[in-house]
């Protein structure tokens, strides 16, 4: 991980954000040695929440990644109830907000396993090792199946940790 996107991860948990970190910091977390570009985060978008994020990403420039306008995050007020996914592009990096998570589905159905780990002074909910291997499993992309690998053998050595 970038020590730009740990910023941006202790920034989300400074600012008591509501998520679940997913994708590929929530892999590094569990021991596998990919590199991510982005902070995958899994969360209930909602307006009181968007409001935080505004404040806190504030001075950091963010932006809609997914426009060719490249429109601000700060200045076009949107109906957030409609919303499942932001992504966003900051000076700190990439952020996916992601209202649900392939295979495993909503943000209520990816906390039934989550782990909780503590990071930078803050307690963290991490999705569940299982639900994070059947999410790289469904999305079945070129870019995770090494990182498929090595889950599967930290989560064979978490089940049997004799061998």
């Amino acid at each position: 991980m970038s020590n730009n996107l740990n910023d941006l991860l202790k920034l989300l948990l400074d600012h008591n954000i509501d998520f679940l970190l997913v994708g590929g910091m929530a892999a590094i977390l569990y021991g596998a040695s990919q590199i991510t570009h982005d902070v995958d985060v899994c969360m209930v978008v909602r307006p009181d929440q968007v409001e935080t994020l505004r404040r806190c990403l504030a001075p950091y420039h963010p932006v809609h990644r997914e426009t060719p306008q490249k429109f601000s995050f700060l200045e076009i007020p949107q109906e957030t109830s409609h919303l499942k996914n932001i992504y966003l592009q900051t000076d700190l990096g990439g952020l996916d907000i992601l209202g649900e998570i392939a295979g495993v589905g909503n943000y209520e159905n990816v906390l039934k396993n989550c782990i909780a780990v503590e990071l930078y002074g803050h307690r963290c909910k991490l999705i569940g090792l299982e639900d994070l291997i059947k999410t790289k499993e469904t999305l079945n992309r070129d870019k995770d199946k090494a990182t498929l690998r090595e889950l599967r053998v930290i989560l064979d050595r978490q089940k049997n940790p004799k061998n």
